[in-house]
């Protein structure tokens, strides 16, 4: 595993074959796809930046490389990847084996060239889209984190303002003197030109007859944009004032119907506005929204109407969710538009909203669990005493709500408990969650339904980032928009710094498909397209392009990008992500973004490869050009090398190449992108057999011997990490709404190997008296009474506290001065939770938890199930889950039996 760390510091790849199988039908046999997961930006500090322009081969365009073959006394070179002889240019003539340039140093795989030009930077573009049907308390805790979040933004960054409701409102915030503002009604489609008339942008300029209207450069003028977009220095006052008078959208809301919330409309207004001022200026829109759109031309997620429920996942499975396709194929169109205009979509999704497990009836409520009923008191008394399962609440809450006092609840709910059968409240609790009885325990856990499913695909395919958290005041997300903010150690690193600059020569040298496929190219009134000025010398996002051997084609890309549609003989049949091109482009670029290069190897026999290569290797070039942050555009180009094997042998040499941790992470995201594009896919079945037919191929046994299975142990991990991704929340969509799923999924996608696994499989480190801090089994067993556990499941980092430990804890021992070590011993596991949470994006939700405690379950629902409630002798001082799943043993004796068949 070693081995593989140092080839990712050296050129931030991993790969789960770094023996690649030879011909086509070894890739098959070998199951899991010949794959690279690979972060562009990654950053190196000794990358060498060379000041001029790449060599690039006359044929397949790559650019000149270490692996390339140099003939000195004849001054040319031959390309790896199409075995073209080129001849070095004059300024090369000094070449020789003893006076080499950068680019064929071997250990110079990876390094950027700049582009020298008279490049003026261009501040950062942030457009503020804010949702005003909120809560009062979330409107306060909103305001709050913007005005916080624009006192870290550079004082030279444009800013513009838009929020939403009924209504869609762009605010003026050049006009300082009173508050200003455009309003566009939310069931009505706004076009670009709509836009421009209504907003006056040519009441002192005239519009310009023919062209379009795409920045000052063509036809708009400074002083109108600056109505909109304005530095934060010179628009603070205007910008604070705004907030300080945001409100709850004041349309009254009947109460049989959900708040009137025009998302669809008000995105588009912003992507329009953007468009039409700075196009391709890599300007972000950041959507802030606290519930479900229900208002709009084609973007609703679900009626106003109460009575109608939001979508869950089996709606979307049974095809029953009539608003989704509509609204899905909006925001796909919307991509498609900030995509072209080079803009970012990031979402921020806050709700509290609820949907009540005994009535069906959406809420925005604090209410907490409802158990006012007698009946339902009694019910709920015998089953608990039935499974041995005791009370989690305090004495005061549980009097409370037992005391019938209906006066403490919703008279909504009061009704609904006296009609409704107790499996209404039992059916949103997992039997592994029995022992938790809290306020959720009546609620969807957490229902947080605000659209994140439908507007994946243009966070997604912009590079946006997106935060999903149930409150405007939960640290998840006001750590998480600081962050985007903040310049630290721990920074995202955001591409994003437009420019205006000459285009220069090396652009030219870049790419090997015309410039002008790049230009911003819109339809006219008349329905003609008219280019107009290269926008590419102003793109602040990356386009990304790979030259390979000619025995490997590309199926696609899985991770934040689009398609430039560049297509070629490196593109293969069998389609993946985004497929059917060689280049694509990356609107929102930071330093993390890490991108799933699936292949396809098309060679079909042994003697045609002897034929075309001189030795056995596959050739990978990766090339991105982007915005580095001194204002210069680089080209970085990182060139692998990889080693492959046919025939009768070969099986050890794969074995000896296999990246476990790589493998997990390219079937995590290939088993996400299955469910969400193929229909009846059945993600275990598919899972399991890709295992089963691994540890046949791979493992050593004798046939219909199960006790005779072994296997190397550069795949003894795997199957541990197939066992819990299996039970991971990108697999188990059960108590997950849609949003969730495509949550977590966005984020899987876009991180890298390191992030991806602990996603798939959360580590687990104990402390104790015994010992100082160690890794832990991910296992029911490594819970003790007197031992504290830290979990860390990337969005989630858990400090649980044992039965002891805690009663300790809660008699004040830690403040005895006698008692220092149990104090350090508190300490510790909170420390090193802190530096998780410091140095991750988005910032995972932290939970302080006890043994037998309601939130204990933040823990045992990421365990081995070992030892459950039907286990013949429970471990002694441990715990139990309230599960019917299989533990890792079974399942581990299972894929023995069936493999040696």
């Amino acid at each position: 595993m070693v081995e593989f760390l140092e080839l990712e510091a050296q050129d931030g790849v991993r790969m789960p074959w770094n023996v690649i199988p030879g011909t086509k039908q070894e890739a098959a046999h070998s199951i899991i796809p010949v794959a690279a997961i690979y972060t562009p930006l990654k950053p190196f500090p000794s990358t060498p930046v060379l000041p001029y322009s790449p060599l690039r081969c006359r044929t397949c365009r790559s650019v000149l490389n270490p692996f390339a073959i140099v003939d000195f006394s004849a001054k040319l070179w031959i390309c790896p990847f199409c075995f073209q002889r080129n001849h070095f240019p004059a300024h090369y003539s000094s070449i020789s084996d003893v006076n080499l340039p950068a680019e064929l140093f071997p250990n110079y795989t990876t390094l950027e060239y700049e582009s020298p030009s008279d490049a003026t930077p261009v501040p950062l573009v942030f457009m503020l889209v804010v949702d005003t049907c909120l809560i009062e308390e979330e409107m306060g805790f909103l305001k709050s984190a913007l005005a916080q979040a624009m006192d870290l933004v550079p004082e030279n960054s444009l800013v513009g303002m838009i929020t939403f409701g009924t209504f869609v409102q762009v605010h003026e915030l050049g006009f300082g003197h009173v508050s200003k503002s455009y309003v566009f009604k939310g069931t009505k489609d706004v076009s670009k030109d709509q836009l421009l008339e209504q907003m006056n942008f040519f009441a002192k300029k005239p519009r310009p007859a023919t062209g379009v209207v795409a920045g000052p450069r063509d036809g708009l003028s400074a002083e109108s944009i600056a109505r909109f977009l304005l530095p934060v220095a010179e628009c603070e006052f205007a910008l604070n004032s705004v907030l300080e008078e945001l409100q709850k959208d004041p349309w009254p809301v009947p109460a049989d119907q959900r708040a009137v919330r025009c998302t669809s409309t008000a995105l588009s207004v912003a992507a329009s506005l953007l468009g039409a001022c700075v196009p391709g200026s890599g300007a972000r829109i950041m959507a802030f929204i606290g519930g479900p759109s229900t208002e709009g031309p084609a973007a609703n997620l679900v009626s106003k109407n109460l009575s109608e429920p939001i979508r869950s996942h089996k709606d979307l499975d049974k095809d029953s969710a009539p608003h989704y396709h509509k609204a899905v194929k909006f925001y796909e169109g919307l991509a498609k538009q900030l995509v072209h205009q080079g803009h970012v979509l990031d979402l921020f999704a806050c709700a509290l909203d609820q949907e009540c497990y005994h009535c069906q009836m959406y809420e925005e409520s604090m209410n907490p669990i409802l158990l006012s009923n007698g009946k339902t008191q009694v019910l709920c008394e015998m089953l608990f005493t039935l499974f041995g399962v005791s009370w989690m609440l305090p004495s005061l809450v549980r009097a409370t709500l037992l005391g019938g006092n209906e006066a403490f609840l919703h008279k909504k709910f009061q009704e609904s408990l006296n009609s409704r059968p107790l499996v209404h409240f039992l059916d949103g609790l997992k039997g592994k969650e029995l022992n938790y009885l809290g306020r959720q325990s009546a609620f969807h856990p957490k229902d947080k339904r605000v659209g994140v499913a439908e507007l994946k695909i243009a966070v997604e395919r912009t590079g946006g980032i997106v935060v999903l958290a149930e409150s405007f005041g939960h640290a998840v997300f006001r750590e998480s928009l600081k962050r985007v903010f903040q310049s630290t150690d721990y920074d995202l690193g955001l591409s994003s710094k437009a420019m205006k600059l000459n285009l220069p020569p090396l652009i030219n040298d870049f790419y090997d498909f015309p410039i002008s496929s790049l230009s911003y190219i819109e339809k006219n009134s008349n329905g003609t397209s008219t280019p107009s000025h290269s926008i590419l010398a102003l793109k602040t996002d990356g386009i990304f392009e790979i030259n390979c051997s000619k025995d490997i084609k590309v199926q696609g890309i899985i991770g934040p990008c689009a398609s430039l549609e560049k297509k070629g003989p490196l593109c293969s049949d069998t389609v993946v992500g985004q497929g059917n091109t060689s280049a694509w482009k990356l609107c929102g670029l930071d330093k993390g973004t890490s991108l799933c290069l699936i292949f396809d190897v098309v060679k079909k026999d042994i003697p045609d490869a002897i034929g075309q290569s001189t030795s056995n290797q596959f050739y990978f070039q990766f090339l991105t050009y982007y915005q580095h942050g001194n204002g210069q555009m680089r080209l970085r180009v990182t060139t692998l090398s990889r080693r492959w094997i046919a025939g009768p042998g070969s099986i050890q040499d794969l074995i000896a190449g296999f990246d476990q941790e790589a493998a997990a992470v390219v079937m995590a995201r290939v088993v996400s992108f299955k469910m969400e594009t193929e229909t009846e896919f059945d993600p275990i079945r598919w899972l399991d057999r890709s295992l089963i037919q691994l540890c046949s191929r791979f493992g050593d046994y004798q046939k219909d011997n199960p006790s005779s299975f072994s296997i190397s142990p550069r795949f003894s991990i795997f199957p541990q990490f197939i066992f819990h991704l299996r039970r991971s929340q990108f697999v188990q969509v059960f108590n997950n709404s849609p949003d969730e799923t495509a949550y977590f999924r966005m984020i899987l996608n876009r991180e890298n190997v390191a992030n991806s696994v602990v996603m798939i499989q959360p580590s687990l480190i104990s402390y104790s008296f015994h010992s100082g801090p160690e890794p832990a089994l991910l296992d029911v067993a490594a819970i003790a009474a007197d031992r504290i556990l830290l979990l860390d499941s990337y969005f989630t980092v858990v400090v649980f506290h044992g039965a002891t430990i805690a009663q300790w804890r809660n008699a004040g021992y830690q403040h005895q001065p006698e008692h220092e070590v149990f104090a350090q011993l508190l300490r510790a596991p909170r420390d090193d939770s802190d530096a998780i949470i410091k140095e991750r994006f988005p910032v995972p939700r932290l939970v302080i938890c006890d043994q037998h405690g309601s939130q204990a379950r933040f823990l045992l629902a990421k365990l081995n199930p070992s030892a459950t409630y039907n286990s013949a002798s429970p471990l002694p001082g441990g715990d139990i889950l309230f599960t019917d799943d299989v533990s890792f043993e079974v399942f581990l004796d299972h894929l023995q039996r069936l493999a040696v068949q």
